[in-house]
């Protein structure tokens, strides 16, 4: 494998287990799950419970009887392979009413992966409210009013300029219609229904690190990798009281390492890149054999840099498309 993509999957992993820290769920949980809006950060925190699944939580296929919580619950798709979810987790609230919600959150690097990334969060929501039959309510008893509510928060690094620090929410809603033919009105309060079962949010991160709304900042400040560990912690502890232990210190300084590392090669790469286009857009037409010289010359450094010469040889040919060298979050 390309050493750059097993950065790339390395960095994936360290984000997905970097969120899972509850102090870090909490600050997504006070912006994202209106159950938790008028809660401090420090209260949502005993909420969530024990059950955090990071990249082993299989989005299911039709009905389960296994528990999302502390489980494996792998589905095989058919046409997809198996398909996990990064983080899937549940809190409760700590008031009498006591609500469960189950919270999937997504970090996407490619937000145009060649299909609609909407779709596929209503199809997570459909697998988590499916998933619950028969362990969180009875078909038989047609107990669908203990169904919990479902939020799926996909968070978007690398996405288009002109869609930098936006948000977008999805959730069912309701549209009352009168038909009386005698023009009186209906009540349209007497119509009762659950149907807030299911909420999307679409983060979309920018490249400045000052810019957006709280919960924009603090994660590009998480998974910015242009930040060094001493910074990232300094903003960290004092713009959001984050405490670290051992646990969190060592993934935060993981994710600086590997943020580094790919930085370096995408500069690295970049450089190469510029002056292969320089030599090559350079030549005439008909220099091709000249071309293909320079092409070589240009795989020989990457060789000497460590790459294999078939990696060498796919980096000048794919033209680095799988990296994205003007964006501080590279993911």
């Amino acid at each position: 494998m390309n050493k750059n993509k097993d950065l790339i999957a390395s960095y994936d992993e360290v984000a997905k287990e970097l969120l899972s820290h509850k102090q870090f769920l909490a600050i997504i949980m006070k912006h994202c799950v209106y159950e938790f809006k008028d809660y401090e950060v420090k209260d949502i925190i005993p909420c969530i419970e024990n059950d955090i699944e990071t990249g082993s939580a299989k989005v299911e296929e039709g009905l389960s009887n296994n528990k999302i919580k502390g489980n494996n619950t792998e589905s095989a798709v058919l046409n997809e392979g198996k398909v996990f979810y990064d983080i899937i987790f549940h809190a409760r609230t700590s008031d009498e009413e006591s609500i469960e919600v189950i919270i999937n959150i997504e970090i996407q690097r490619n937000y145009h992966p060649g299909y609609d990334l909407v779709s596929r969060a209503i199809y997570y929501c459909s697998r988590m409210i499916s998933s619950q039959a028969q362990r969180e309510f009875s078909l038989s008893r047609s107990e669908y009013d203990k169904i919990k509510k479902v939020y799926s928060i996909w968070i978007c690094v690398n996405v288009p300029e002109e869609l930098e620090n936006t948000i977008s929410t999805y959730k069912y809603n309701h549209t009352f219609i009168s038909c009386d033919s005698n023009g009186k009105t209906k009540d349209k309060d007497s119509v009762k229904g659950r149907y807030d079962l299911a909420e999307i949010d679409i983060i979309r991160l920018g490249k400045d690190l000052n810019s957006g709304n709280e919960l924009q900042r603090f994660l590009k400040v998480l998974l910015s990798s242009g930040l060094s560990k001493e910074e990232r912690k300094e903003i960290l502890v004092d713009d959001y009281q984050i405490e670290f232990n051992e646990t969190t210190e060592e993934d935060v300084n993981t994710m600086c390492n590997l943020g580094e590392g790919l930085w370096e090669e995408a500069e690295a790469k970049g450089r190469l890149e510029g002056r292969i286009e320089g030599r090559i857009e350079g030549k005439e037409e008909g220099k091709a054999e000249e071309r293909k010289n320079s092409i070589n010359i240009f795989t020989n450094i990457l060789i000497s840099k460590g790459y294999s010469k078939e990696e060498a040889e796919n980096i000048i040919s794919e033209g680095f498309s799988d990296m994205n060298i003007n964006n501080s979050l590279v993911m």
